[in-house]
């Protein structure tokens, strides 16, 4: 068993080549990659700035409670203890330094989840008053939100959809279902498939007809001008909808789509591990800890569900 006193000195040059390492030993996209450095720099540069060569678990404590008193969320110290943690895992298992991450346990918030579920009366509330007319942007925005929340897909992987995602199989129903392929978090490449219901598809390929350019490498949902749009504005969007029917809480954010369709499926007594697979989690404990890789059929059941619910 490892332990510091045996291990090399972690000094600058050593820590630039191991977190290089780290970060580049799985297809994380550049996003993800330059997060992990930047999170494990302020680890690191917090231990330069001690003369830390050979940190250990008191350290990372000393560490953890320097971010709690400059005001650090407990999600942002939380997130960084994770990618920490990961670190000193993988030092451990290459025989490079001991895991001073054992035993160290996540911040507790006493605000609990900062986002809420958006009910399903207020997203038909939403919906029913979204200004249309024969107008491109008008059909697109319809169609932004409806697929945020009848898909559950996070803004990020809507934003970088490409017509050429649009696509239809078989499906093992035998019928001809449409799909939608997703780039999900932290990933390279668009690779989750993603079902469409009718109620899904049918503003979409409204939208659609409207649309001046369809090429299979253009954005799927973009300016007139056909450039991508930004994730800020898929947000105001949904605020400025959402404002448009009375629904002005700090705590409810493009994001309360995705709650509610998480929250939808769980209260209709869906598998956990069939939510988790539609929602493109890694993990079904991700979406257990914060909502409460099946087969086709199991994922059918979960997106119908939704759409029973949201009429």
């Amino acid at each position: 068993m490892l332990e510091v006193k045996d291990c090399k000195p972690l000094n600058k040059k050593a820590v630039s080549s191991l977190i290089l390492e780290f970060v580049n030993r799985k297809s994380h996209s550049k996003g993800t990659k330059k997060t992990y450095q930047k999170q494990l720099k302020k680890f690191f540069n917090y231990c330069s700035a001690k003369k830390l060569q050979k940190p250990r678990r008191k350290d990372i404590l000393e560490f953890l409670e320097s971010l709690i008193y400059q005001g650090k969320t407990a999600n942002y110290i939380n997130n960084l203890l994770t990618v920490l943690k990961n670190f000193f895992r993988y030092l451990d298992f290459i025989k490079r330094y001991e895991d001073i991450t054992k035993m160290i346990d996540r911040i507790k918030s006493d605000k609990g989840h900062k986002r809420e579920a958006l009910h399903p009366h207020q997203f038909q509330k939403i919906m029913k008053y979204m200004p249309m007319s024969e107008h491109e942007i008008l059909f697109r925005n319809f169609a932004i939100l409806n697929t945020l929340g009848r898909t559950g897909i996070r803004r990020n992987g809507l934003r970088e959809l490409k017509v050429k995602h649009l696509f239809q199989k078989e499906g093992s129903d035998q019928k001809q279902n449409w799909y939608l392929l997703v780039k999900l978090k932290g990933h390279q490449v668009a690779d989750h498939e993603v079902l469409l219901t009718e109620k899904t598809l049918k503003p979409i390929q409204d939208y659609l007809k409207l649309k001046k350019s369809n090429k299979p490498e253009d954005y799927l949902f973009s300016t007139e001008s056909g450039k991508g749009l930004n994730v800020d504005f898929i947000s105001r969007l949904f605020k400025q909808s959402a404002r448009r029917v009375g629904i002005d809480s700090p705590k409810i954010t493009c994001h309360s789509l995705r709650h509610m369709f998480a929250t939808i499926a769980k209260a209709n007594n869906m598998a956990m591990e069939d939510i988790s697979d539609v929602l493109g989690h890694a993990e079904t404990s991700t979406t257990s800890d914060i909502y409460a890789h099946r087969g086709e059929q199991s994922k059918n059941k979960v997106l119908n569900s939704v759409d029973e619910v949201l009429g």
